[in-house]
């Protein structure tokens, strides 16, 4: 039995709440971590669930923390639920931390790059591996 996914539906890939993971990942989808993952992460979207770990390196656009985040991650924009942990050093873009989050590290705002022009300062950079080729294929 084989079953198809539509092409536009996003890749979704979860550690299991028992499961302990060691090394990289790597997806144009969304990781979700209910158990302890230690390496390296990319994607474009991280979900730590309440019990989850995440250490390591980790690089995405957008993360949801309820959990634990340790090590060094850059993201791009992340949301710390009140049951979440952050240790180590986040290099985010944007954040949102609610009430109750226990920081044990730091969360450094990177200012956008741009030449001083008001437009340039105003927009949000990506992490480097993500990077969109323009419509003219440059």
């Amino acid at each position: 039995m084989s079953s198809t996914v539509p092409e536009n539906q996003p890749e979704v890939a979860i550690v299991g709440e028992r499961a302990r993971v060691r090394g990289s990942f790597r997806s144009e989808g969304t990781l979700i971590v209910e158990g302890e993952f230690d390496g390296s992460i990319q994607c474009p979207r991280l979900v730590v669930l309440e019990g989850g770990k995440v250490d390591g390196f980790v690089e995405v656009r957008d993360a949801e923390i309820w959990g634990v985040i340790g090590g060094f991650a850059r993201i791009f924009k992340m949301v710390c639920r009140r049951t979440a942990r952050v240790v180590g050093c986040v290099m985010v873009q944007s954040a949102a931390l609610e009430p109750g989050v226990t920081l044990e590290g730091a969360i450094v705002f990177e200012k956008p790059e741009g030449d001083g022009d008001e437009k340039e300062e105003s927009r949000e950079r990506e992490p480097r591996f993500f990077k969109e080729e323009s419509p003219s294929g440059n």
